[in-house]
């Protein structure tokens, strides 16, 4: 957002909410500016727009306040959809896990981690997995799909370091059990 959309939001907060007067409206524009810069200014004016619509104490929002009103991406899978979607993978995921977890959506995929979960699903018995399995599924896929939409909070240059530091952070441990592997088995010659 500019100085001059941020000055505009504020005009419209001033005219909603009488007793809203900054004290010092250049520091307020100034420090909102720098906290929503980030930010699309359709985004921020429909926030602002939704939380004047349900607002019913009479005091004008705080920066966070109107982030934690954008609209995030929308992920249209239920619960019980998800699952139906793991639930049919896992009668092929015997001896084809990997091409099963790859078919599967992005959030479906975060839930499970790994493609070996499925493989090691599809060799349980069928009423630990349609009880069991199904709730933990559910409980973890309802945990990744919050973690998703704050994360679609988040400006978008600051999810990219967070990206690239959680990119660099699994290249770090990679290597780390590389090397660990490499001495474990400079470990067991050792010992022959």
């Amino acid at each position: 957002m500019t100085r001059d959309e941020v000055k505009e939001i504020i005009m419209i907060m001033t005219y909603t909410y009488p007793n809203y007067k900054p004290a010092d409206i250049t520091a307020t524009v100034d420090t909102w500016t720098a906290i929503l810069s980030s930010y699309q200014f359709e985004h921020i004016r429909a926030a602002l727009h939704s939380y004047i619509l349900s607002d019913t104490k009479g005091f004008a929002p705080t920066p966070g306040q109107l982030i934690d009103k954008i609209p995030v991406k929308s992920f249209d899978m239920t619960e019980m959809e998800a699952w139906g979607i793991v639930n049919r993978a896992l009668s092929n995921s015997s001896y084809h896990a990997k091409e099963e977890f790859d078919k599967l959506p992005l959030v479906v995929q975060k839930t499970l981690g790994r493609f070996e979960v499925l493989q090691e699903w599809a060799g349980m018995e069928i009423d630990t997995v349609q009880s069991v399995i199904q709730s933990n599924f559910i409980r973890n896929y309802r945990t990744v799909l919050q973690r998703e939409k704050e994360r679609n909070k988040l400006p978008t240059r600051l999810r990219e370091i967070l990206e690239a530091a959680g990119a660099k952070m699994t290249e770090i441990g990679t290597t780390i059990n590389n090397k660990n592997g490499l001495l474990e088995d400079i470990r067991g010659q050792s010992n022959d």
